[in-house]
Formats: C-alpha cells, sequence, structure tokens
C-alpha cells in the first residue's frame, strides 16, 4: 500500500525540470576579475580565454564592429590576433575553394572545446584564491556562529581543494522523527530506527557508484543541525560561506503530521542558488499506517496456515500476533465502514520499527533520485560526463511492482534530461551532438533499449540541423537510417570523434550499418585546399573615394561562356501551389483564399523562399482574417524547410485585395537574416489606414527566428548588406536610413542626405562598406559607417533600377529606360558600356561570380545572357522569371515564377 505515494515522483521531477536554466560560460564576477589581475599568470589565461570568447562570436555573429569595445580591452598582442582571425575568417568566406559552412563548423568546434577548457582551469584557480582567502577569514573561528552546521567551516573549504575535477558537496538536513511524537507507537519512541542513519546509509551507498565513475562526490552526513537553523535562512547562511563550493542540500522537515522535501543547489562561482520544493506536505503518518497495514495483511495470511495445522486462533495471536493482532482488527473495521459509506472516521494502527524502515526506505528513493539528477547536471554542464543515474534507477525502484508507477517514473526521468541538454545548446553547441550521443551509449546498457534509440536519432538531428541539413522529411522521420544516409555525404575531418562514437552507439543497439569514412582524405583535402586560398582584402578602405579592389582567381573566357549558356539545362523543377501551403497541416486553419505574394532566391541558390497571403472567415464576424506567411524550401529537394507567420496579430479587412499590400523580401543573403516590408491597408468603412511594419528574422540551427520589428511611415525599398550588419531602406521622399542589425538593439543610424525624388534601387558593395542608391538622373555611393557621400555618377537616364555590383566591387550594372543595362566604373564615374537587346522592360539582372556573365530578364518573358567584357549577346531563352540568381560557386543558375522554382546547370 505504501507505494502508491510514490506517484507524485514523477510529477515533482516534472517539475523540477521546470527550473533547468540555460547554461553558458560562467562569469568570474568582479572579485574574480580583481584576484586576475593581480597575478601574472592568470591574466594571460584570462586574455587567452576573452580572445577565444571573441574568435567564436565573430565566426558565430560575423559582425566585427559588434567586437570592438571587447576588443579595446585585450592587450595589443592578442587584439592583432583577432585582427588576424577576422581576416582569415572573412578570406575563407569569400573563397571560391572553401566550403567555408564546413570550416565554420570545424572551427567553431575546436574554439568551443577550447573555451570550455579555458573556462574550467581558470575558474579553478579563481576558486582556490577565494578559498584561501576565505580560509583566512575563518582561521581563528573553531565554529561559524549561527551555522547550521557542526563541521568546522574551514574543514570543508580545505578539503579536496587542490583537485582538478572540484567535488559536489552534498549535505543532508534529515527528517527529524526521533524529535516528534508518533501517535499510537508500538515502542518507546526512542528505541525507533534513526530515519538519519538509515536514509544517510542509503545515501552513502547510491553515491559510492559516482565515485567509482570519475565523479567525485563529497557526502557530508551528520553535519546538520536542522532544529536550531532550517529553511531560507540556513541556504542563505550556507551560500554566502560555500559559494566556492558546488553545494547540493538535501533537506527535509516534519510539519505535524506532513513531511516537506526541498533542495537547494550551486555550482561552481554561482551568483545565486536554486532552492526549490520537491514534495509538500507529505503525509508520512499515512505511510507508516499503510505499512502497519501491510503487515497486518500479512499476518493474516500466517495465521490461516497456522490454523490449518491445527492451532487455535486465541493461541496463535497471544503467542505470535504482537501488535498485528489489533491492526488487523482495525483494518477489517475500517474496511466494513467503508464499504457501508462511512469514510469520515479516523482510525489509528501501530507502529514499529518495520514502518519506519519503510518510510526510510520510501525516502531514500526521493533522497537519491534528486541527488543523482542534480549531481548529473553538475558533470555534464562542468565536465561533460554523461548521466550516471538512468543505469541506477532500476536497482532504486526495484520493489515497487506496479508497472505503470515504474514506467511514470522512467518518464518522467527522460523529460528531465531532455531539457537537461536543450539548457547546454548555447554553451555547448557545437559538442551537443557528442554528448548527446555519449547519453545513448549509457541509456543502451540499461533495458530501455529505445530510449539510447530515441537519444541517438535527437543527436543525428541536431547534428544535421547545426548545419542546414535537417529538412521536414527528416523532422518527422522515426528512423535511424535516413539521418546516417544524409549524415555521410557531409562529413568532415572534424567528426572524427563523432563517427566513433556514432559506431559504437550503432554496434550496441544492433544496426549492421556503420560510418565508414577516411579522415585521412578529408584532412588532405582540407590542407590542399587552405593552401590554394589567395590574400583577400575583405575591409575595403575609402581614400579619396578610390576603391581597393577585390581579386578573384580563375578567369572565364567568351568561348567557355557561350558553351555554359548554351548548356544549361533544367535539373531540377518543382510547382509551387499557394493553396498547398494554406492547406498544410502546419497552418491548423481552414482556408478560403489566398495569393501568392513574392519569391526569392538565396544568393547561394541552396534555398528559396514564398511569401504568400491567405484569408480566413473569423467565427461570429463578417470580416475576414488575412495573414502573411513565409515559406522556405530547399532548392535541391524542393522540400520546405520551416514556415512562420509574418504578422503576428489578426488584421480584418472588408474586402480582399492583393493590391493593400506592399512587400519586400531581401533576396541577396538570406541565408541569416530575412527582412520582410507590408503595408497593410485597413477599410474602416469610409476610411483607411496603414500599418507600416518591416519585419527582421535571424536564422541559428537551421530556424529563423523573430529578432525586431521596425515601424516606419513610409519604406519602398529595403537592402541587407552581405556580411548582414545593415539593414537599409529608402522612403518615397528619397532619404535612406540605415540600421545596424547585428546586435539585438536594432540602432537607427543618422539620415543620410536624400536624392532629390523617390529612390528606384538600393544595393550593398560585396565587402559592406559602400551603400549605393540610384534615382532619377543620380547614383550616390555613400560610406555605410559614417554616411558620407562619397560620389555622384550624374547620367541622363529617366529610371535606373535593378542595382548589382560586380564581383570586384569595381563596377555596378542597373536598368536604365526599361530596355537597356548600363555599366558605370564607380572610381572613374564613367559609363563604361550598354547591352541593348530586350524590346520590353527589364525587371531583374544576376552576374555570374566570376563577373564575366550577365544575366537579365524581361516582361515579354525573354531571358539573355551577355559576355561582360564585350557587351555582346551570347543566348537567349523564353522563361517566364519573378527572380532569379547564380549559385556562389557559378555551376547553378535558379529561376522562380508564380508557379514553379527551376534549378539550372549547364552540360
Amino acid at each position: 500500500m505504501i507505494w502508491k505515494f510514490v506517484t507524485g515522483i514523477g510529477k515533482s521531477i516534472i517539475n523540477t525540470a521546470q527550473f533547468i536554466v540555460p547554461s553558458s560560460i560562467a562569469s568570474l564576477g568582479n572579485t574574480g576579475v580583481e584576484i586576475i589581475s593581480q597575478d601574472e599568470q592568470l591574466a594571460k589565461d584570462y586574455q587567452k580565454l576573452q580572445a577565444t570568447q571573441l574568435k567564436l562570436q565573430y565566426l558565430q555573429e560575423q559582425n566585427q564592429q559588434n567586437l570592438a569595445p571587447k576588443l579595446a580591452q585585450l592587450n595589443p598582442q592578442k587584439a592583432k590576433e583577432i585582427k588576424h582571425y577576422i581576416q582569415t575568417t572573412d578570406n575563407h568566406k569569400l573563397s571560391e575553394q572553401i566550403d567555408f559552412e564546413k570550416w565554420r563548423w570545424q572551427q567553431e568546434k575546436s574554439l568551443q572545446l577550447q573555451l570550455l577548457a579555458l573556462n574550467q582551469s581558470l575558474q579553478t584557480q579563481v576558486l582556490n584564491y577565494q578559498r584561501q582567502s576565505s580560509l583566512q577569514v575563518l582561521e581563528e573561528q573553531k565554529k561559524l556562529d549561527n551555522s547550521p552546521l557542526w563541521l568546522v567551516t574551514s574543514d570543508i573549504i580545505n578539503h579536496n581543494n587542490t583537485e582538478t575535477n572540484i567535488p559536489l558537496r552534498v549535505f543532508f538536513a534529515p527528517p527529524n522523527l526521533q524529535f516528534e511524537r508518533i501517535e499510537n507507537a508500538s515502542n518507546n519512541i526512542l528505541e525507533l530506527p534513526n530515519l538519519e542513519l538509515t536514509i544517510a546509509e542509503g545515501l552513502r551507498q547510491f553515491l559510492l557508484n559516482y565515485t567509482t565513475s570519475r565523479r567525485e562526490i563529497d557526502f557530508l552526513a551528520g553535519a546538520w543541525v536542522s532544529k536550531s537553523f532550517h529553511s531560507e535562512a540556513s541556504i542563505k547562511s550556507l551560500f554566502s560561506v560555500f559559494k566556492t563550493e558546488p553545494t547540493l542540500i538535501l533537506e527535509s522537515e516534519i510539519d505535524g503530521k506532513y513531511l516537506n522535501f526541498r533542495i537547494a543547489h550551486w555550482f561552481k562561482n554561482g551568483v545565486n542558488y536554486n532552492y526549490r520544493p520537491v514534495i509538500s506536505r507529505l503525509p508520512y503518518q499515512e505511510i507508516l499506517f499503510n505499512s502497519a497495514k501491510d503487515r497486518a495483511l500479512v499476518w493474516e495470511k500466517t495465521r490461516n496456515k497456522l490454523m490449518e495445522l491445527g492451532k487455535k486462533t486465541d493461541e496463535i495471536d497471544q503467542l505470535y500476533g504482537g501488535e498485528d493482532v489489533q491492526n488487523l482488527n482495525t483494518l477489517k473495521q475500517e474496511e466494513e465502514l467503508t464499504k457501508a459509506g462511512i469514510n469520515n472516521l479516523k482510525f489509528t494502527y501501530l507502529v514499529n520499527e518495520e514502518d519506519f524502515q519503510n518510510l526510510a526506505e520510501f525516502l531514500i528513493i526521493y533522497h537519491c533520485i534528486f541527488t543523482g539528477l542534480v549531481a548529473d547536471e553538475y558533470f555534464l554542464r562542468e565536465y561533460q560526463l554523461p548521466p550516471l543515474l538512468p543505469t541506477l534507477i532500476s536497482g532504486l525502484i526495484k520493489d515497487i511492482k506496479q508497472e505503470q508507477l515504474v514506467e511514470e517514473i522512467l518518464e518522467s526521468i527522460n523529460i528531465y534530461y531532455e531539457k537537461l541538454y536543450q539548457s547546454l545548446s548555447q554553451s555547448h553547441g557545437v559538442i551537443l551532438p557528442e554528448l548527446m550521443l555519449d547519453f545513448a551509449l549509457v541509456l543502451s546498457e540499461i533495458s530501455h533499449a529505445d530510449w539510447a534509440s530515441n537519444q541517438a536519432i535527437k543527436s543525428l538531428k541536431y547534428w544535421l540541423k547545426q548545419r542546414g541539413l535537417l529538412d521536414d522529411e527528416l523532422i518527422d522521420e522515426h528512423g535511424i537510417e535516413p539521418h546516417l544516409s544524409r549524415l555521410k555525404t557531409n562529413l568532415t575531418n572534424g567528426d572524427r570523434q563523432y563517427i566513433e562514437k556514432l559506431n559504437q552507439c550503432l554496434d550496441k543497439l544492433g544496426i549492421e550499418e556503420k560510418i565508414e569514412a577516411d579522415f585521412e582524405i578529408l584532412a588532405g583535402e582540407l590542407v590542399e585546399e587552405e593552401a590554394e586560398i589567395e590574400e583577400i582584402p575583405t575591409d575595403l578602405t575609402v581614400k579619396n573615394t578610390e576603391i581597393i579592389p577585390v581579386k578573384f582567381t580563375g578567369d572565364i573566357n567568351q568561348e567557355i561562356a557561350i558553351k555554359y549558356v548554351q548548356g544549361l539545362s533544367i535539373t531540377k523543377k518543382y510547382e509551387i501551389n499557394p493553396k498547398s501551403f494554406i492547406d498544410d497541416e502546419s497552418i491548423p486553419r481552414p482556408s478560403m483564399r489566398n495569393e501568392l505574394i513574392s519569391l526569392a532566391i538565396s544568393a547561394d541558390t541552396r534555398y528559396f523562399i514564398a511569401l504568400f497571403l491567405g484569408l480566413y472567415n473569423r467565427k461570429y464576424h463578417r470580416r475576414e482574417t488575412q495573414l502573411l506567411y513565409v515559406r522556405l524550401f530547399d532548392f535541391n529537394t524542393g522540400k520546405p524547410l520551416e514556415d512562420f507567420e509574418v504578422n503576428k496579430s489578426l488584421v480584418t479587412a472588408n474586402q480582399f485585395s492583393p493590391q493593400n499590400y506592399e512587400h519586400t523580401i531581401i533576396n541577396n543573403n538570406f541565408r541569416n537574416h530575412l527582412a520582410i516590408y507590408s503595408t497593410i491597408k485597413l477599410d474602416y468603412g469610409l476610411s483607411s489606414k496603414n500599418k507600416n511594419q518591416i519585419n527582421l528574422y535571424q536564422r541559428h540551427l537551421g530556424e529563423y527566428k523573430w529578432k525586431k520589428d521596425f515601424l516606419e511611415e513610409d519604406v519602398k525599398l529595403l537592402a541587407i548588406s552581405n556580411n548582414e550588419y545593415y539593414l537599409a531602406m529608402s522612403d518615397s521622399k528619397g532619404y535612406l536610413k540605415v540600421w545596424e542589425i547585428y546586435n539585438n538593439e536594432g540602432k537607427n543610424k543618422d539620415y543620410l542626405l536624400p536624392h532629390d525624388h523617390q529612390i528606384e534601387s538600393l544595393v550593398f558593395s560585396p565587402n559592406s562598406n559602400i551603400l549605393v542608391s540610384s534615382g532619377s538622373k543620380k547614383i550616390k555611393i555613400w560610406e555605410v559607417e559614417t554616411g558620407e557621400l562619397l560620389m555622384i555618377i550624374n547620367h541622363e537616364y529617366s529610371s535606373c533600377k535593378s542595382l548589382i555590383f560586380s564581383p570586384d566591387g569595381q563596377t555596378i550594372f542597373a536598368i536604365t529606360d526599361d530596355k537597356t543595362i548600363s555599366q558605370w566604373d564607380i572610381n572613374t564615374k564613367e559609363e563604361i558600356q550598354q547591352f541593348k537587346g530586350h524590346n520590353t522592360t527589364i525587371r531583374n539582372l544576376a552576374i555570374h561570380p566570376k563577373g564575366k556573365l550577365l544575366a537579365s530578364n524581361s516582361d515579354n518573358n525573354i531571358l539573355k545572357f551577355w559576355y561582360i567584357p564585350t557587351g555582346a549577346e551570347l543566348h537567349n531563352l523564353e522563361e517566364e522569371i519573378t527572380a532569379m540568381a547564380f549559385s556562389s560557386d557559378g555551376e547553378n543558375f535558379a529561376t522562380v515564377n508564380d508557379h514553379t522554382a527551376k534549378l539550372w546547370r549547364s552540360i
């Protein structure tokens, strides 16, 4: 009967999981920084840690300006090292010989491992200094005043202070039932077992498993005087003295006939402690009484057997029954009255040592489970050691016979670890797939093999998600083989350790398929690729309006260009059906009408994006709800990767009209940032109101997340810089506005000098230092950082649209007078040449990364290719196009229209 009270364990575990906070590199605090400044070697180590943090930050954000304040804090040598690293990273990003994403992940993984090791080492050294300071204060103090501990504080602080892995201190504040009067106890209370000793021994045996697994735990039983000092006061007092020591406190207290159990813990250099209830108002007396009932029922069976042997009932009860006779009679009375519907009477039972032992076993389960959870969290966060509790839990709950109850406990523990691993995504993100595999190997040792399989699949999904390879098909896939297939084709030399662990896991799971990769060849390829990189200047300097060019290797002559464009053939084609978007289960609203608004292609042609408008009937209203949705597609598979709603609030309109929307999707590079502008006209009878908003999203770990909204009265054009530091906007009056979007503040830079009329096109230079705007009769070139107008190119055209830069940043192309393309040298301000041949208005331009091939399309669905050095038309096709782009390697050409997306390749 007593195990029915264990039903609360699962709920307690899940509730505790809600308090897990995201892990981050621990702050040293003001005291720590002061200690470092007084020690030369510590100061050097701290500079190294800061430099590693800045490298990782730049690699993740690729935002040099955001590093400036922190860079100023480094010594000149480290600052120079960071600048060189930035230069190297930018060179890799611009190089055509390097797969930048693979190189970036290898670098990020290496830096994050270095950062974790440096932080651990530095934290340990600082803690030792802080310990010595505390010991000096406590040197003459035998015992801390008002301390909840019997132990001398200095003995605890000084214990194991030279160990590399700092142990977790576990304090035990037991329930003091020996001080409480237990109603109807059969013996003198002083003769009943001491729960502290029993629970402490159970904990001690449990924690031996951690000590033998390289996880040091310093168990401090018998140190607590809970009667004189308890609850928040004792925790706060301990934290003030032991904040340098990773600590867990297990605290129980008696509240009348109820028992409360709470835990408090903090890890290295914690700025605060975590104190939360686990059990509140547990009726421990009922547990004792239920144990007495169980004994009575066992006695009844024994008595029946003795009676079968011919023994008399009175004799049996007198010789062997003891308090079990009275308890059985009481139980029969209770059952009889309960059956008659009388439930409001209280019955008491005689309890003995066995009942207290059962209560202790019950409390041991609670204490051990939550000690294991906190210990696993500590050793995983600090030392990347996989959890151990799952391999020990079966031994803890072996006496619980109800299978459903056992499964509930196991499932709640599984939920706890899911939350724990999610909390590591920021601090341990790059190595998290390996940590998940470590856990899968642990789970493979227990009877729940499906746990290990699920954990391995989660690891693979996270590995693929980090690299942008997890599409909708794999998100919903529960088998392991499809994930392995995707992984095999995207390995790098840095994945050696992950693959070794993965193969071990596959073997444990009984999966015959293994990942085979020649990492020596992969390493050699990487070295060869890096050796081919030229020094590419990435920071354009502006002096006397002269722009230093960006160098590119290789060349394309006219013969190669003709062969390329004439050989272009559709290799992949996907139908775009807006209705299917709205009817998709991921958007659970019944569609009434919908309209595809805009399409765009990423600069590397790996993705394309659809922006569409859906209208829905609002229940109980005649008006309709308008919703803007974005869906991202993988151009290689045609599969949708994700979708999200742009306007979060419901907007109503009397009439459906796509013309009510003005919109822009930034299509020069939406791999990491996406900006969408919409003007929504709301009709209110005879009046109307416009709502104008720019929604900015940032892509992280394979998903777009909302970053910031910008509200503007008037927006006509948007552009995002190639380095994704800046977002530029122009309005109908010819003004420019630039935001810094690399930080969360979205700082607004000063207005730049306006054009005389509305701006028709905006474009950033390849290195993002220059912004070019075009309008009637003028092209203006600005320095982005200062807003300085560098030069004005005067021309005689009535319009100048669709500006694009050449890859070397020296010339710009624009559609002029609708049917002509003009090319200007931005250093000399001269028009170099014109490209003529279209008979109707030209809509879009795209340039090949080698800078020798230009593509244009017009209203009559004619797609033309031009050889830039001579201005010659090379080839033309009939193709309806909304947006188009060459891939960054120049191999593919992508086009989309309102109905289809096509990927072209020269064959």
